[in-house]
């Protein structure tokens, strides 16, 4: 028999590569987060503009409110001392009315007969004239012929004979001129439209009518006439009463009277009015406004109109009051405001500097760590202890913030100091393992060559 053999382990046939599984698709990497925009305002910035923002605002409206009742206290102030001005000015303009009228009723009454009264009225007035019962002149200053027509329709008749009456009329000077040459000639008002215009009289006169029934039997009407052209004594008696104040009456939109005193003009007769000023009054509305004489000296102007007879507006009797200051009044508070809102800007940005660095020193600390932990990609202990320096905050949302902040960089240190002491153990791990398969790979061959030894 042959020999038996002693079979060993079968060789091992070849190993068959296992099958190629299909890998996952790799989902990318999120893009990394750009780095903070240095362009951006800091909260320091954003402290300091809204701080001073809110105290801009709120000075603007101080100002504002401040200034709207300063000038509606100032306007009323004005208002009420125009209204004064106008009322003395209208009295001392009807002062020749209330006068007359005294003066005619005494003469009709004690002065009986033609001639007695014509020398009486020839003291009185500047000019007259006596109505018959039939409305014919009897007697007049100049040409009885030729009386103007303005002045006899003011005289006004009633079924019962002549009334009391009193008007302002707009003469044509040519009339003036023909009834009475020498009241023409004091009454002629020359033209100023500028240097190099033509030198003109004024065509119209303003005179003033007041006429009386006269006394006794003959049913007449005694009419004195008061010419306002180039006299000032309506003028005179108003500014005595307010001081530094003047008065002008003009007649279709020229001064024919005025005793304003101006440096650079000794006289402002026979210059237009304000196209405003006659528009207004023209249309029968009282004008309020303001006249600069020399630079810097303002006056308040107000004006009235002035009717004649038949109610229509033919002139404007206008005041001036010096403002004294107050024409800049509005003016002055608006630079003081902007004087307070510079001193208001100012301290707000010292106060909001204040705030800001209280609020943004702890965040820009942190802001500061964060950036240097960024770099360093992990929480070390130096960061720790640098957070535990910084100044405690004294506003409470900033305070939790710094305690939060603090605490996770706390945990992530420590979590990282214990991923570092597990990643120590597996790598130790790792190596007693490639140790002990080092050493089973050794004992696999030692045995492996046995048993090829035997089976020779």
């Amino acid at each position: 028999m042959n020999p038996t053999r002693e079979s060993g382990p079968a060789h091992p046939g070849p190993r068959r590569a296992p099958a190629a599984r299909p890998r996952p698709a790799r989902t990318p990497a999120p893009a990394a987060r750009p780095a903070t925009d240095q362009t951006l305002p800091t909260i320091h910035d954003v402290l300091v503009r809204s701080f001073a923002g809110i105290v801009i605002l709120l000075t603007l409206v101080f100002i504002l409110v401040a200034t709207g009742v300063l000038a509606g206290r100032f306007r009323a102030t004005v208002d009420n001392l125009l209204d004064r001005s106008l009322i003395i000015a209208h009295e001392e303009y009807s002062r020749f009315f209330r006068e007359s009228h005294a003066a005619l009723q005494v003469l009709a009454g004690t002065a009986p007969g033609l001639e007695k009264q014509a020398a009486a009225l020839d003291d009185l007035f500047d000019a007259w004239f006596i109505l018959d019962a039939q409305g014919r002149v009897a007697a007049a200053s100049g040409d009885p012929a030729r009386v103007p027509t303005a002045c006899l329709q003011a005289v006004r008749r009633s079924t019962d004979g002549w009334t009391a009456s009193t008007a302002s009329e707009a003469v044509p000077y040519s009339e003036l001129a023909a009834f009475q040459p020498g009241l023409a000639e004091r009454a002629a008002v020359e033209l100023r439209d500028g240097p190099g215009s033509e030198s003109q009289v004024f065509p119209w006169v303003l005179v003033q009518v007041a006429a009386e029934p006269a006394g006794g039997d003959s049913g007449g009407c005694l009419v004195g006439l008061n010419v306002l052209n180039n006299d000032t004594a309506v003028a005179r008696r108003y500014s005595l009463q307010i001081n530094g104040s003047y008065l002008s009456i003009g007649l279709h939109g020229v001064r024919i009277s005025a005793n304003i005193k101006s440096m650079s003009q000794s006289d402002f007769v026979g210059i237009r009015q304000p196209e405003d000023l006659v528009s207004t009054v023209e249309s029968g509305r009282r004008y309020l406004g303001e006249a600069q004489l020399e630079p810097g000296d303002v006056h308040f102007v107000a004006s009235d109109p002035i009717r004649n007879s038949a109610g229509r507006v033919i002139g404007a009797l206008s005041v001036g009051v010096p403002s004294g200051g107050f024409a800049s009044l509005t003016r002055d508070a608006v630079l003081a405001g902007g004087v307070w809102l510079s001193a208001a800007l100012v301290a707000s940005m010292a106060l909001a500097l204040i705030v800001a660095r209280r609020v943004s020193s702890p965040v820009a600390a942190f802001s500061e760590l964060a950036q240097e932990i960024t770099r360093a990609e992990r929480v070390t202990a130096e960061h720790v202890e640098r957070l535990s320096r910084v100044t405690p905050a004294n506003i409470r949302e900033l305070a939790h913030l710094e305690h939060c902040f603090a605490r996770m960089a706390l945990t992530l240190n420590e979590t990282l100091r214990t991923l570092d002491a597990e990643r120590r153990e597996l790598r130790n791990l790792a190596g007693k393992l490639r140790e002990a398969n080092q050493l089973l790979e050794k004992k696999v061959e030692e045995r492996t060559m046995e048993l090829r030894n035997a089976v020779v």
